[in-house]
């Protein structure tokens, strides 16, 4: 093996769940395939395809059931142990310039508490493995094809459980490959993918296929400039929750329920910009239009289950168009020291084929950052405005816009044996905002967290 590497990572928590734990709320929500948090990037990598939202590691379970007139207070333990091996063979001669291969086991469990009760048992264990090749040139041509296969285990045992144990199998294809014709870089991909889902009890097995091509160009221009051109024809295959689920979900404090009959999603993308760099400024500018057939998507139903509002997954036509646009540039240098600046902003509309609005869209949002680093040092301020979100679907409410104030401190020192050592300071919130993600199931009851400061050390040998 001429490059092996084998990362461990065992986590034990125990933390309450009443208060939202994800504090950075620089997030890129403004996704046009935001899809409620989930990832379905088209890339013929698809290494987040497993659409780990039934692992609930980022969610607030917010459990209401009350013991003798008071509530209980309600706290996860969570236990993960992920184990991933990388390696390849490199510097080959013949067909092969390398070949790469990659394995990763992860077991993850969480189980409730309220009190001193033990409610839901969540457990997820999944394996993946994924086999590359590399190839020789061919005519004008390199890149890489190769195959993946991976499996997952997913149960939640208890009264809360609302997504029935499943078995999903998945095994997939890919070729990437990349050429340049005179000032334009060119790259193509394809994906052929199967998943099977297999649930317990009388549920139907569902078995289904994805194909995804993608085709990206770069052209080189005069003075730094460049131009850049995506598009993309992919298929998703619908996830466990999606088909099975039946039941109060406390992650999102609603009742969840499922659809068997759904089918594959397939969206077509284009995107198109332009970029600039030289003398250490830098600049870009994107628009996207993505147009999806059979779009997977929570939609509320209006009716209330035990106090909780229902929601169905539905599939509808939709049509996604945004633009991005970000600005950086030094604005003092001298010797080792350096203060920047960056301005970003971006914004997505989503329409449904029935001519509603996509539920749960992020708003404009826009901000800046201002940095100093030297060898020793990185102070950072950023201030981010998340407009006002009055765009909403059927039975959603608006929500009102904040400015999010964030800042961090970084120290590092390196000891003449080549170790370093690093100290850290971030603060989150620092206005203390009443700040609600617009995105977020829960943001009526559980608003962003207030003003935290934090700080750790880390060193790197």
């Amino acid at each position: 093996w001429d490059d092996v590497a084998v990362p461990f990572v065992a986590v034990d928590y125990d933390f309450p769940v009443d208060a939202e734990q994800d504090v950075d709320d620089d997030d890129d929500d403004h996704d046009e395939d935001d899809h409620d948090d989930e990832d379905h990037d088209e890339d013929e990598d698809h290494e987040d395809e497993d659409h780990e939202d039934e692992d609930h590691e980022d969610e607030d379970h917010e459990d209401e059931h009350g013991h003798e007139g008071e509530e209980a207070p309600v706290r996860i333990d969570l236990k993960q142990t992920r184990v991933d091996l990388k390696g390849g063979w490199v510097g080959l001669e013949g067909p092969f310039e390398a070949i790469n291969l990659r394995f990763g086991v992860n077991q993850y469990e969480h189980v409730e508490l309220e009190g001193d009760e033990i409610g839901t048992l969540f457990e997820n264990d999944a394996w993946e493995g994924r086999l590359e090749f590399m190839h020789a040139p061919w005519g004008d041509w390199d890149g890489a094809y190769g195959f993946q296969v991976g499996q997952r285990q997913f149960s939640a045992v208890g009264a809360e459980a609302f997504v029935p144990p499943v078995d999903t199998s998945t095994y997939g294809a890919f070729i990437v490959e990349q050429r340049d014709i005179e000032d334009w870089h060119l790259s193509l991909g394809a994906r052929l993918e199967y998943q099977q889902q297999d649930p317990s009890g009388d549920l139907p097995t569902v078995n289904d296929t994805a194909t995804s091509f993608s085709l990206a160009a770069v052209r080189d221009l005069p003075d730094g400039y460049s131009f850049i051109a995506n598009a993309a024809l992919a298929q998703r295959l619908p996830v466990a929750e999606e088909l099975y689920a039946d039941g109060p979900h406390l992650a999102t404090q609603s009742v969840e329920i499922g659809n068997p009959d759904i089918g594959v999603e397939t969206s077509r993308h284009l995107d198109v910009g332009l970029r600039s760099s030289g003398g250490g400024t830098s600049w870009s500018l994107t628009a996207f239009v993505t147009s999806y057939a059979d779009f997977i998507y929570l939609e509320e139903t209006g009716e209330i289950d035990h106090g909780l509002p229902v929601y169905h997954f539905e599939q509808n036509d939709a049509d996604f168009s945004g633009i991005e646009a970000e600005f950086f540039s030094p604005i003092f240098v001298r010797g080792e020291s350096e203060l920047d600046i960056r301005v970003f902003a971006d914004y997505v509309n989503g329409e449904l084929g029935n001519g509603e609005n996509v539920p749960r869209m992020p708003p404009l949002r826009y901000g800046s950052r201002i940095q100093y680093h030297n060898e020793q040092v990185l102070f950072g301020l950023e201030v981010t405005q998340y407009d006002d979100q009055t765009n909403t679907a059927h039975h959603e409410t608006p929500t009102a816009g904040y400015t999010m104030v964030n800042a961090d401190v970084n120290w590092t020192i390196t000891t003449p044996g080549g170790t370093a050592f690093e100290v850290f300071v971030i603060g989150t919130n620092l206005a203390d905002e009443d700040a609600r993600k617009h995105t977020s199931f829960v943001k009526n009851s559980l608003p962003l967290p207030g003003r935290n400061i934090s700080a750790g050390f880390r060193t790197h040998f």
